[in-house]
């Protein structure tokens, strides 16, 4: 539901690709994917985020997967951070610390998808479209308007892990994200960990609410999160005070998104 230039661009690329653009009306990333899944008759389908470089090897080494792993149906690749220069201090710690909330996958050789250790980011990922079902992507997870739910991509991976099988991550199918300066900040760390609190609101349903329509013993909790983050700060940046802030912004996510 962009109101953008989106078409434009696209549709600028026709006498170079075989491109065909698709408007979906609803709000939200995940009607966006679902739409698409239902217009094509491809066999595979590869999913790429619009922040994304990608390495020129990247369907070769897809198609050498299929062929090294062919009893598996879905596929997902390395993704490292595209920086626009070098970054130091609370930055290079944060990418280094919490790689997943940057969108940073880093494979040191083929792996096993397992809901318990590494699976694919949505921003690199490849699936035979006949293992997929309608409306594979949870409609209430990813970007909303401005405002992000966690799980969408993980979600999906779980659930074709347990109706599928097998999948795989390749170290040679590679793409870069893009991490802008002002993502490697503290803000954003905060705003990433909310989105899983919001995510909770569907996995365990809304907090209930006490006296008066307010669940003070909630935010009772939250603040004792708050104040175990403020107790672990240093001025240099410690995996203990992140930790207690990301504690804090999920159950933070979550008290918001259950009002």
């Amino acid at each position: 539901n962009s109101a953008d230039d989106t078409k434009q661009v696209v549709t600028s690329f026709e006498d170079r690709l075989t491109i065909r653009y698709l408007f979906e009306e609803k709000q939200g990333k995940s009607f966006a994917p679902n739409h698409m899944m239902s217009q094509t008759g491809d066999e595979w389908l590869l999913f790429l985020d619009d922040d994304i470089l990608v390495d020129e090897g990247l369907l070769e080494a897809y198609v050498a997967g299929m062929h090294k792993y062919p009893q598996a149906h879905f596929f997902g690749g390395a993704i490292e951070p595209w920086l626009d220069q070098p970054v130091t201090g609370t930055a290079a710690f944060l990418l280094e610390h919490y790689p997943q909330v940057y969108g940073r996958l880093s494979l040191n050789e083929d792996t096993p998808m397992n809901v318990h250790g590494k699976t694919a980011y949505g921003a690199n990922l490849l699936v035979r479209k006949e293992k997929l079902w309608p409306k594979a992507f949870q409609s209430q997870r990813g970007m909303i308007g401005g405002q992000r739910v966690a799980g969408e991509d993980f979600i999906l991976i779980a659930r074709l892990l347990d109706r599928v099988g097998e999948g795989w991550l390749l170290k040679d199918a590679v793409v870069k994200h893009y991490v802008s300066p002002a993502d490697l900040k503290v803000k954003r760390f905060v705003e990433w960990q909310k989105a899983i609190g919001r995510a909770w609101v569907i996995e365990r349903g809304k907090i209930t609410p006490g006296r008066f329509g307010i669940a003070w013993w909630a935010w009772r909790e939250y603040l004792r999160r708050r104040v175990k983050a403020f107790l672990h700060w240093r001025p240099w940046p410690t995996k203990a005070y992140f930790d207690a802030r990301k504690d804090a912004a999920q159950y933070l996510g979550y008290l918001l998104a259950s009002r």
